[in-house]
């Protein structure tokens, strides 16, 4: 399964810091395009399971320092929360759920926002920008979080990470900068005075093999149905992360065999609208390479499905390969005459092997 919307990683280190009293506390650093998340284990937990990162039900408390008061965590404060990991569709959401899946039943810590990041104005919030620049979207599995910028800005791919951060939050200081991402081992020093307490009371893991196969079908629709919702309020980051977790459950219940013939034709359907859709957000994303293997992966599937040939020839078509696009077109045009999308582009692929020939 092609899971990258781009190529870029995203990086955890994990250290202990001993304090005066001699006393460990470990962490787990979260580092992204525009900053570091430093969670800091205060209360160890018991056991030794933790929640995956794909539907644990978990009951969880936090609170949030007075710096972060403003911020949309994507969850409720101050309360016994219930939620579904890998059901958070915003930034800071995908997060607290990351940090959570670190934890153990009953650890409490802090998770917090480095100082370059978390100098935020009243009405700023952090959520993904839409940009296609490298090095601003990570993978698709990912968690890399941005800082909301206006699209109005002189940025492109080669802007630095400070310089994002000083057009949102204004210039760092000297120490800032030098130490932005190094860990913190000062015995004095605070940790950070921007930071969300996690308390994980209970889960339960609801593991993708433990879960019958009308369960996976249905979660599975579940996750294609908030992606389509979310492709089309142009959140394609999101909505292909909800596309990929879809397909998890569906590849869990092969092989076909298993699979009863009652829904064994929606089965094949959905797990091509997936492919085709996570196609989709990868075009979104210039990612062409990918777009073109989850497109044919539909199109094995269903070999005449139009939006699978039409997608990939605009892969081809970005990718030189501009025999193979016409192929697909041609195919896609006698499948379905008249379609005003495929004619048009179509004649793009004939003028691109006009200006070659």
């Amino acid at each position: 399964m092609e899971e990258d919307l781009t190529r870029n990683t995203f990086t955890v280190s994990e250290y202990k810091v001993k304090t005066s009293a001699n006393q460990d506390f470990s962490h787990v650093e979260w580092n992204t395009s525009f900053g570091t998340f430093r969670k800091r284990v205060l209360r160890h937990g018991k056991g030794y399971s933790k929640p995956s990162d794909l539907g644990t039900l978990c009951i969880v408390t936090m609170t949030v320092s007075e710096v972060l008061s403003t911020l949309n965590l994507g969850y409720p404060v101050g309360v016994d929360v219930k939620l579904q990991t890998g059901e958070g569709d915003t930034e800071m959401a995908e997060v607290i759920d990351k940090c959570i899946c670190s934890m153990r039943e009953c650890e409490v810590c802090t998770l917090s926002i480095m100082s370059h990041v978390s100098n935020i104005d009243d009405h700023a919030t952090l959520k993904r920008t839409h940009w296609v620049d490298k090095g601003i979207i990570g993978e698709g599995q990912g968690d890399r979080i941005s800082v909301a910028v206006d699209k109005s800005s002189n940025i492109n791919q080669d802007t630095s990470v400070n310089d994002l951060v000083k057009e949102k939050f204004g210039q760092l200081s000297s120490s800032e900068a030098d130490s932005e991402n190094k860990p913190n081992t000062s015995e004095t020093q605070n940790l950070d005075d921007s930071f969300i307490k996690i308390e994980l009371k209970s889960f339960e893991n609801r593991h993708i093999w433990k879960l019958s196969l009308e369960e996976k079908f249905s979660v599975a629709k579940n996750h294609k149905a908030k992606g389509v919702e979310l492709f089309n309020n142009g959140n394609f980051e999101q909505s292909f992360k909800r596309f990929s977790k879809g397909l998890r459950y569906l590849i869990s219940m092969t092989p076909n065999s298993q699979i009863p013939s009652s829904v064994s034709s929606e089965f094949k359907l959905l797990r091509c609208h997936c492919y085709l859709n996570m196609a989709a957000c990868q075009l979104k994303y210039n990612n062409f390479s990918a777009a073109k293997a989850n497109c044919t992966k539909a199109l094995n599937i269903e070999p005449q499905n139009v939006k699978g040939l039409y997608r990939r020839a605009q892969a081809y078509l970005e990718l030189g390969d501009l025999y193979s696009a016409r192929n697909d077109l041609l195919m896609a045009i006698k499948i379905e005459p008249g379609s005003k999308a495929v004619e048009t582009l179509l004649v793009r692929v004939k003028q691109r092997q006009a200006e070659q020939s």
